[in-house]
């Protein structure tokens, strides 16, 4: 328990592990026993990470997220799908749909929030929100006085979002607002696709117009992808600690005992008796 709390709480790298419990513990222990010991707790998650891929693609609706992380020196892809009670992450070479077909499979009809990357349009059967974090940092990146004013158009729509879903609306009420706001947006890429240096936004946002709206539609929906994102933080954090995973069973390691703690936090839970448990119900220590 202490080590995989040193592993993934405090983020330790084996050797400074091994050192740290030889100086604080008395602890003689090799970086290799260290790793031994990370793989066997991970054997040990092994029906919960399959129980929480299992949640997650029943799940009603999941944030996703993805980001670059190397394994071996090449470039992979870790990908984090988070809902109210569960975050579940897997590293893959891909940062293609084949990743969206697996976790949530092709008939996935409940509802995504992500970004704009054109992977997610596999899910055809799902409902999509577009994140307007995304939409609102590209377009303030716009520096031109036309660029500015179309900012300024798009961060009051996005206000209207949530001034609109502080209150409770009916079904039919939320669908006339969801075209309502959809033509207001047609509107402004409209008016403002005549600008060349604002052509790159203006095809952003026409290329997923039905998708910005969906928070709007569906109640319990979030504008952004801020969750997910928040959720990928600490792989970015040890993305810069380890830079790469120097095996594909740290690789698997790292997913599985990342998501379950991960979800246990999300919980609230008790991290040291959820550990527990999982170590005493499923490693033989005889």
């Amino acid at each position: 328990v202490l080590v995989i709390f040193i592993k993934f709480i405090l983020r330790g790298v084996l050797r400074k592990t091994s050192s740290f419990l030889e100086v604080s513990h008395a602890f003689d222990i090799t970086p290799a026993s260290i790793n031994e010991m990370i793989g066997r707790a991970a054997e040990a998650a092994d029906k919960e990470y399959e129980s929480l891929k299992l949640r997650i693609r029943n799940a009603a609706k999941i944030y996703i997220d993805e980001t670059s992380f190397s394994v071996l020196g090449k470039n992979q892809w870790v990908w984090v799908f988070r809902t109210a009670t569960d975050i579940l992450l897997v590293i893959r070479p891909s940062r293609g749909s084949n990743v969206l077909e697996e976790i949530l499979g092709k008939d996935y009809s409940g509802t995504i929030v992500c970004d704009c990357w054109r992977a997610y349009n596999f899910l055809a059967l799902a409902n999509i929100q577009r994140c307007w974090s995304h939409l609102l940092r590209k377009s303030k990146e716009m520096v031109s006085v036309a660029g500015g004013h179309m900012h300024e158009k798009l961060t009051e729509l996005f206000e209207e979002i949530k001034q609109f879903n502080l209150t409770e609306h009916s079904t039919e009420e939320r669908m006339e607002k969801y075209l309502e706001m959809t033509q207001k947006l047609r509107e402004i890429i409209n008016y403002y696709s005549k600008y060349p240096e604002l052509e790159h936004v203006t095809k952003y946002i026409q290329f997923n117009l039905e998708n910005w709206f969906t928070c709007i539609k569906i109640e319990g929906i979030e504008p952004t992808n801020n969750f997910a994102e928040q959720s990928l933080r600490e792989s970015v954090i040890v993305r810069k600690i380890i830079g790469s995973f120097r095996s594909e069973t740290g690789k698997d390691n790292y997913e599985s005992l990342a998501s379950v703690i991960a979800s246990w936090q999300l919980k609230g839970l008790d991290l040291k008796a959820e550990l527990k448990k999982m170590l005493a119900n499923n490693l033989c220590f005889c």
